[in-house]
């Protein structure tokens, strides 16, 4: 296949239709990969489809809400309909939600702390979207790359399992969990061929994330934090990717790997 080449393969990318999973996507289409996308409304797919089809790509769309079983079976399904078995899967959807756990004292002189906290319904729907929809869509899929001898799986984790921000512990639970899976399903797969790591993205500038980038204070309050004094370019993490997804990859396994600029450090 060459260096980091992926032609005949299909790779399904959740989260895929905007930020750092469309970059997946788009640099797994790239390299020679079929690609799905999947996302929570049309318009979202249908812009991602469009724009990955414009570059090159052979590219499906299907609408899943990563909180819903029959939903991520679906979804599962008709990829293999449309494109063939998944070969690679990026494990890439989450949201957030910045509360504490239980109401919070006033402090520094402020009249009232932070007095909303998490609901358990609130709480579900950050772990099922970053760590239960994973684990029902790998379920549903690995089967296959298991018979094959040849899979790949690439868990989206987040810098902040070394570095906490502050009131986003289901957030930082997930991410946190999100790796155990990894290393617990990279060493039950091993001897099948089929490799399971994570990467743990720092700061990159995305729609998400644009509204703390573009606030001067909190701006340079970060890049303090990066050695590199940079943010991360969304190219730079779907390259990662890429070589994860790679038969030149093939002896890596149970690894997260951080790319923040040594933020982490």
């Amino acid at each position: 296949m060459g260096v980091f080449r992926l032609e005949g393969r299909v790779a399904l990318v959740t989260g895929g239709s905007r930020g750092l999973g469309l970059a997946i996507a788009s640099a797994l289409g790239g390299a020679g990969s079929s690609v799905a996308v999947l996302a929570r409304t049309d318009a979202e797919i249908g812009r991602a489809v469009q724009a990955l089809r414009e570059a090159g790509t052979i590219c499906e769309g299907f609408t899943c809400d990563m909180t819903e079983p029959d939903a991520v079976a679906g979804a599962a399904r008709e990829c293999r309909t449309r494109l063939g078995p998944v070969d690679i899967l990026v494990n890439n959807a989450g949201n957030a939600l910045i509360k504490p756990l239980v109401p919070l004292p006033a402090r520094d002189g402020a009249p009232r702390g932070d007095s909303q906290p998490i609901s358990d319904a609130e709480w579900s729907s950050v772990m099922d979207t970053h760590l239960t929809g994973a684990m029902r869509l790998t379920r549903a899929l690995a089967g296959e790359m298991l018979e094959r001898r040849w899979g790949r799986v690439i868990n989206i984790s987040s810098i902040t399992t070394r570095r906490i921000v502050g009131q986003t512990i289901v957030y930082d639970t997930a991410k946190g969990a999100m790796i155990s899976l990894t290393r617990s399903l990279a060493h039950e797969w091993a001897r099948f061929g089929v490799t399971v790591n994570a990467i743990a993205p720092g700061q990159f500038r995305t729609a998400m994330s644009a509204g703390l980038h573009d606030d001067d204070r909190i701006r340079g309050k970060l890049l303090s934090r990066i050695p590199m004094r940079r943010f991360g370019e969304p190219a730079e993490l779907g390259a990662l990717a890429v070589y994860l997804a790679s038969d030149e990859a093939s002896f890596i396994t149970g690894q997260c790997i951080y790319a923040d600029g040594g933020e982490g450090l």
